[in-house]
């Protein structure tokens, strides 16, 4: 598949916290049979032989179904499983040193918080020329759900003015949707679901 080609619609971000090995695997063959279009293999604690077994298993699948594979940060492991590219943050390696390290061929995957970061991601990984990764913090202890919903519109509206097709990451679905149409919750709880689902 041609980079330019890629589909980036359903865009799956992995979590493998509280899970078995074999229940991660089907969820992410089950969300490709459900319809992702594109995978994210991000793990933050795992050893470099841990991460790379596990690239392994999750290559298999996204192989067998046809779907792109991104590594997060670790260019090693992405070039020692062959996947189709690699997604790095502000903080790894910079974009144009990763491009000379992986080649033109696969895709280079930059997030970014502010239209800035993302204008510089765009000159120096043409890959996700279409598509501008908004990547912010998701609701924790310290930060309330109130002040992400506050921040994450205002980023978006923001982005909205340049970038057409914004990839979102940071916060659950519900957070996001809720944020874009501006309906405000303390809490996951306190949200009416059934008037988010009705949101187009």
């Amino acid at each position: 598949m041609r980079k330019e080609d890629i589909d980036y619609s359903v865009y799956l971000v992995t979590d493998r916290r509280n899970k078995t090995d074999e229940e991660f695997l089907n969820i992410i063959e089950e969300a490709i049979k459900g319809g992702t279009t594109i995978v994210q293999l991000r793990e933050k604690t795992a050893s470099t032989k841990e991460f790379y077994e596990l690239a392994l298993r999750v290559k298999e699948i996204t192989s067998r179904y046809g779907v792109p594979l991104l590594i997060n940060d670790r260019i090693d492991i992405a070039l020692a499983v062959d996947s189709e590219g690699v997604h790095i943050g502000q903080d790894d390696m910079p974009a144009d040193i990763a491009r000379e390290i992986i080649g033109d061929d696969k895709i280079l995957g930059v997030s970014a918080s502010t239209v800035e970061e993302a204008k510089k991601a765009e000159r120096d990984s043409e890959d996700y020329k279409r598509h501008s990764l908004l990547d912010i913090v998701a609701p924790n202890e310290t930060y309330s759900v109130k002040q992400y919903q506050e921040d994450f519109r205002k980023q978006y509206l923001e982005y909205k003015k340049t970038y057409n097709n914004i990839i979102v990451c940071g916060g659950t679905g519900l957070y996001i949707k809720a944020a874009l149409y501006d309906y405000r919750f303390e809490d996951e709880e306190e949200a009416d679901v059934s008037d988010l689902e009705k949101m187009d």
